[in-house]
């Protein structure tokens, strides 16, 4: 199909990864998931949300399962899938990106960010986020898991500190979400109580 076809034009042969590929077992590994069988059917490494877009589209043209991996820290090796059924893993790891606007005082952090990078960021740019202590872990999954860490009484979670997100949704679309404010009276319910 033309989806295929688009696919197959936009990921080069090292962002999109199948289980013949020589690189497929160390790509498709989940570094804290030693006891679950991870065998996604197909990888796909996005770079932009349109990327991400266009995966989204193909596994859903294709009847795919989709699972979104970040870090690789899931135990139960959720942001993969076994190779029971036909699976899509988006691979988030080249959403590396940490930006500091100091006059708002506002970090834009990719999920492909490890806590570590997160860490030797936060120290460069002299500010403080309450996390958890585990290094490997990736931003997407810490925030979707809430960011519990040691600080948590005494700063909350780092979810807390989420002003906005970029996300995209299932048909595709790009939507950014903000947070309400003083400002802001139209938000999704759904992210931001």
């Amino acid at each position: 199909s033309d989806l295929i076809a688009e696919v197959e034009d936009t990921f080069d042969s090292e962002r999109i990864v199948f289980p013949t590929d020589d690189n497929y077992d160390s790509v498709k590994e989940q570094y804290a998931s030693l006891y679950f069988d991870t065998s996604p059917t197909i990888i796909l490494i996005p770079e932009s949300s349109s990327e991400i877009s266009l995966a989204l589209l193909f596994a859903g043209a294709c009847d795919y399962i989709v699972a979104i991996r970040s870090g690789g820290h899931q135990y139960s090796a959720l942001s993969s899938c076994d190779g029971s059924y036909n699976c899509l893993q988006i691979d988030m790891s080249l959403f590396d990106s940490i930006d500091y606007d100091v006059e708002d005082n506002l970090l834009t952090v990719g999920v492909g960010i490890t806590l570590s990078t997160l860490y030797d960021s936060l120290v460069e740019f002299g500010v403080f986020l309450p996390t958890g202590e585990c290094g490997g872990v990736g931003v997407g999954g810490h925030i979707q898991t809430g960011g519990y860490g040691r600080l948590g009484r005494s700063f909350g979670l780092f979810l807390d500190h989420v002003v906005a997100f970029q996300i995209v949704l299932a048909d595709g679309s790009v939507e950014n979400i903000v947070a309400p404010d003083d400002d802001t009276t139209d938000f999704n319910d759904d992210l931001f109580k």
